[in-house]
Parts: structure tokens; sequence; C-alpha cells
């Protein structure tokens, strides 16, 4: 573990200490913010009740259908992020590395194809007690950080620099909460709406790489930058029972540079060229 930990810590300072080597490296400090979705399926719950049977006009009757992962519908997960963000820009600022401290939020909705399913809200004994419920909404928390590389390009002093990014972000889970959305509105008041257990907690440590392209607009100060990433791939999953195929998304970033020359250059760089 402490093995790990020392890993990624190198990660997050070796640009830092790039920038302390000097030559034409300039470092600028930003924020960042973004959303991203994907696309796959829900596995069966470990305390999802099919009981009974369920009917429906358009579907045959079926004595063990599940109404609430339904395996022929794609399901989604959603997540948004924010953090401060540090890049180091090398070789004329054409090329770029960031890194930082990123927040990240993944929701995950368990969504019924019916009106409602049966949840095993608790043991005593030999006795199950179920709720009948219309949906779980999940919210898992993560801190960790981007690990990004960027080539403009075009050189600076343009209003609008168009350029390639291949990014990742990696997170460890911090909080996780689940609400479960009951079929009667009384039972919600009485229990808060939240449940401690769902049965399966999700990873832990969890990834993400994307390829990207973007435009980084503004000429010197404050610089903004608008990326697209896709596609977008997970490593391994942050909900409990959702597995991707794949994911698109789009981030939001605003800079500022340390080097005092980006904010002595009143006037245009002469005619830009690529």
């Amino acid at each position: 573990m402490k093995a790990k930990i020392l890993f990624y810590l190198t990660l997050l300072l070796m640009p830092f200490a790039a920038v302390s080597a000097g030559g034409d490296l300039r470092l600028k400090l930003g924020v960042d913010g973004g959303y991203d979705y994907y696309i796959g399926k829900h596995h069966d719950p470990d305390k999802v009740k099919q009981i009974g049977s369920y009917t429906n006009t358009d579907k045959e009757t079926y004595s063990n259908y599940n109404p609430i992962f339904p395996s022929d519908d794609s399901e989604f997960l959603y997540s948004w992020y924010v953090g401060i963000t540090g890049e180091v820009l090398f070789h004329h600022e054409r090329f770029g590395i960031t890194t930082g401290l990123r927040y990240i939020q993944y929701i995950d909705t368990y969504n019924p194809a019916g009106e409602y399913f049966y949840w095993n809200y608790s043991n005593v004994g030999s006795a199950n007690y179920v709720l009948k419920g219309e949906s779980i909404l999940q919210r898992n928390h993560y801190i960790g950080f981007p690990l990004e590389f960027r080539y403009l390009a075009s050189r600076p002093g343009r209003f609008c620099r168009f350029y390639f990014k291949l990014g990742s972000s990696w997170g460890f889970l911090v909080a996780s909460d689940n609400k479960l959305n009951c079929y009667d509105s009384s039972v919600n008041d009485e229990l808060g709406g939240y449940i401690d257990d769902v049965g399966k907690d999700p990873d832990s440590f969890v990834g993400s790489i994307y390829p990207a392209f973007g435009f980084r607009l503004l000429r010197f100060f404050p610089l903004v930058n608008i990326d697209f990433h896709l596609p977008s791939f997970m490593i391994n999953m942050p909900a409990s029972y959702f597995y991707y195929d794949i994911g698109m998304g789009v981030q939001l970033s605003i800079q500022l540079p340390t080097d005092r020359d980006s904010y002595d250059r009143k006037a245009p760089m002469g005619v830009p060229y690529y």
C-alpha cells in the first residue's frame, strides 16, 4: 500500500519538479470541472427479490421477470467532477502535462421497467422483510487526481488554439450513499429514504482513460479550455451493479499563468503561424 501511494505521489509531483528545472517550461494553475456519462447494463442486485409475476401489455407474463433491470435496454451512469490543476507547458508551449486534485461523484439510478420492485430490507431469523420500491439512487464520492497529456496545434498568441489530449482520472472512494424511493410515500417518510447496505460495495479505487480534442480560447490570460472526451473507458466500477460499455463527456477549465512574461505581453505576437 505504501509503495502504491508513493507511486501516485511521484506522478503528481513530476510536472512541478520539471518546472523547477528551468528551460522554456511554463506553469499554469487553474480550476476545472466536467460531466461524463457511460452506457451499459445493470446486473440484478442481491437484495432485489423477484416475487410473484409481472405483466406488461407489451410483454408476456414471466414468473421470474425482474422489472428493475431489463436485460434488453441500455442503462446509464453519470458523473461530474471539480478540481484544481497545474499544467506544465514546454517546447514553445506546444506540449503540456496536467495534474492536480479532483473530487468526483458517480450517480447511478436503478429504475424499474414496470411499476415497482421488492427490496429485501432486513432479515430477522427466518423472516424476510421487504419493501415495495420504485427506484434506488446510488451516489459514490471519490477523491483523486487527473493525469493528462496535451498537444496544441498552434503557437501561443492565437485567440483559439486547437489541441489533442490523452487524459486519465483516478480516484479513491471516500463515501457512498444509497436512497430507496418507496412505492408508498409514507414509508419514505418513516425511513428517511436512505439505506445502509445495497448488498455490494462499489470499487474502492477507480480510473478512467479518455482521448479528447478541444479548444483553448483567449490569448494570454485567463485561458479557457473546452474539450470533448470521446470515447471514455472505465477501469473498475464506481457503482455496485452497473457494468459499462462506453462513455463520453465534456470538460471546462480556466487557467492563469505563473510567469511574469505572460502578463507583460500586451500586444499580439505578430502574425500567428501553425
